[in-house]
């Protein structure tokens, strides 16, 4: 049975409850309480949250992050759901590449390319926004999501950072083609990200 959006927010208000007034956790629990209170379903609330231009950073990542637990994202599909879906491509690791060609027309989505996730996991994050946070792997792709959603998303290419890109720049380049990341495809990746917004459903 799906949660619905109010009880999702009242778990969120709940959770906040437990938290100092004026602490990071507690704000960002209650933008996503709000959030949720207002639409009626999860994408929309993560829309409002990556959009609403006067939240600070912090409480933008920490709120998306909170959402992801209070309503996990499903599985990535291991096929496709019909002929002209596009999928997600593991590229093998380095020492067993041989012989591997990337599929026909894909994109690969690793750094340092233009659809990298500029946010790693379990290493400082060289984005200075980040002030050298560590990430978890959920964490990383939140924050990509979030700056694909706001058209501030920027990869660094040497000790150069590219112009920011958004979802107009990702749905000409992106749609309907399969992307290639090193993540397991049981694993959470920003490539899914990809997948979603560049080809919208409705």
């Amino acid at each position: 049975m799906t949660t619905s959006n109010r009880d999702l927010s009242a778990a969120a208000r709940e959770r906040a409850r437990h938290h100092p007034g004026g602490s990071l956790h507690r704000r960002s629990l209650l933008v996503t309480a709000v959030s949720l209170h207002e639409t009626n379903t999860v994408e929309a609330a993560r829309n409002i949250i990556a959009n609403h231009e006067p939240l600070p950073d912090d409480v933008r990542t920490r709120a998306l992050n909170l959402l992801n637990q209070l309503d996990p994202a499903p599985p990535t599909p291991s096929e496709r759901s019909s002929p002209d879906m596009p999928i997600r491509h593991q590229r093998p690791p380095t020492n067993e590449r041989k012989g591997w060609r990337k599929p026909k027309g894909s994109v690969l989505v690793t750094r340092p390319y233009t659809w990298g996730n500029p946010h790693p996991f379990d290493e400082p994050c060289p984005v200075p926004a980040c002030h050298n946070a560590v990430h978890t792997r959920y964490e990383a792709v939140d924050l990509f999501e979030a700056d694909l959603l706001a058209g501030t998303l920027t990869t660094r290419h040497g000790t150069r950072w590219r112009k920011p890109v958004g979802l107009t720049q990702a749905r000409i380049a992106l749609a309907g083609r399969d992307v290639v990341c090193a993540c397991p495809l049981d694993e959470r990746c920003h490539g899914d990200v990809i997948l979603k917004w560049a080809n919208p459903t409705t």
